[in-house]
C-alpha cells in the first residue's frame, strides 16, 4: 500500500516503506541507513524530485534504542535516580545512543561513591553561551562539607574513560542545592 503517490494518471511514482516504484524505470536505493533517497521524475510536470524514504532498518534500530532507553529509565528509578525533563533526556539519548551505556555505568559508579544519602537527578543541561547541551547528573545532599567535591571527583575519575570516542557528553556535579 503506497504511502504517497505523485504524478499523472499515466505516470506515477509511489513511495512505499521499502522503496520507490516509478512508472517508467526501477529506482535503486542507497544502502540502508537513516534515510534512503531516490531520484525520480514526475512526468506530468517534467520535474525531477528527490524522494526521502525512512529506512525500515533505521526504524527497527530506533525501536531497539527506544526500548533500551526505557529500560535505562527503569533501572535509574530502581536506583533512586530522578530523571527530570524525561522527554529531553530521552531525545538526547536517542540522538546519542552510544551514551546509554555510559549513563548506566556512570550512575552506578556515582551511587557507589556518593552513597544513599546523595539524591541523584539526571537532566539535559543547555549551555546558554554556545547552545551546547549534554547530560548532567546532579548530586544533592542535606549537608555539604569538604568531602563532597572529593567524592564527586573520585567518581568522575572512575567513569571518565567511558566517554572516550562517544558522540555525547556526561558529567557528574553538584549545584549545592538541597534534595527535593
Amino acid at each position: 500500500m503506497p504511502i504517497m503517490a505523485v504524478g499523472s494518471e499515466k505516470h506515477t511514482s509511489s513511495q512505499f516503506l521499502w522503496g520507490v516504484r516509478s512508472g517508467e524505470s526501477p529506482v535503486a536505493l542507497e544502502k540502508p541507513g537513516m534515510f534512503s533517497q531516490a531520484l525520480t521524475s514526475v512526468r506530468a510536470e517534467g520535474l525531477p524530485i528527490l524522494v526521502t524514504i525512512p529506512s525500515p532498518k533505521r526504524q527497527i534500530d530506533t525501536e531497539s534504542v527506544s526500548s533500551t532507553i526505557y529500560q535505562l529509565f527503569t533501572q535509574l528509578q530502581l536506583q533512586g535516580v530522578q530523571v527530570s525533563q524525561q522527554s529531553e533526556v530521552y531525545e538526547y539519548l536517542l540522538q546519542f545512543p552510544d551514551m546509554i551505556e555510559v549513563v548506566e555505568q556512570a550512575v552506578f559508579i556515582a551511587r557507589n561513591h556518593l552513597g544513599k544519602e546523595a539524591q541523584l537527578q539526571l537532566e539535559v543541561y543547555h549551555d546558554p553561551e554556545n547552545e551546547d547541551e549534554h547530560l548532567v547528573l546532579y548530586a544533592r545532599f542535606l549537608a555539604y562539607d569538604e568531602t563532597v567535591m572529593e567524592k564527586i571527583r573520585a567518581a568522575r575519575r572512575r567513569y571518565r574513560h567511558l566517554l572516550h570516542g562517544k558522540s555525547g557528553w556526561f558529567i557528574l556535579t553538584t549545584d549545592f542545592q538541597q534534595p527535593k
